[in-house]
């Protein structure tokens, strides 16, 4: 496998977590102004890592649709951390915003790799992401 594609399934890897990541936000936030947000960012990762996947799978390569183990073992510690301490839409805001620069990072690396259209729908994503972090940023800030 070329490592251009190993990025790929490592960026789609991570949208998929984003994705899930945003899911359980929305089912945690209580504060009304923040849940369409949270609902836009997560039909927004699915829709990137939808095209992602077609990328992959035009190149013949498979990927798996379940996302990270390590982030499916993050959710759950967040899961139960939220029992015992209580979850607040201030966690939930710093969360997400710590998960967009590392999904930044992964595109990053495979837009380094990547080429032609590929490159360019990523680049596209990319600044989407760049976008939605700034959003993160003025609620938290807010």
């Amino acid at each position: 496998m070329s490592q251009s594609y190993a990025k790929l399934k490592e960026l789609y890897t991570r949208l998929v977590d984003s994705r899930d990541g945003y899911e359980q936000a929305f089912e945690h936030a209580t504060e009304t102004y923040f849940k369409p947000m949270l609902a836009e960012l997560k039909t927004e990762r699915a829709e990137f890592a939808a095209a992602v996947r077609a990328d992959l799978r035009k190149v013949g390569e498979n990927v798996d649709e379940e996302g990270s183990i390590l982030a499916g073992l993050h959710r759950s510690f967040l899961g139960v951390r939220d029992a015992v301490t209580g979850q607040d839409d201030d966690a939930i805001k710093a969360e997400i915003a710590r998960g967009e620069e590392h999904l930044k990072k992964a595109y990053e690396a495979a837009v380094e790799e990547a080429d032609g259209t590929t490159q360019a729908t990523l680049m596209t994503q990319k600044h989407k992401v760049d976008q939605a972090i700034e959003r993160v940023e003025a609620r938290e800030n807010a």
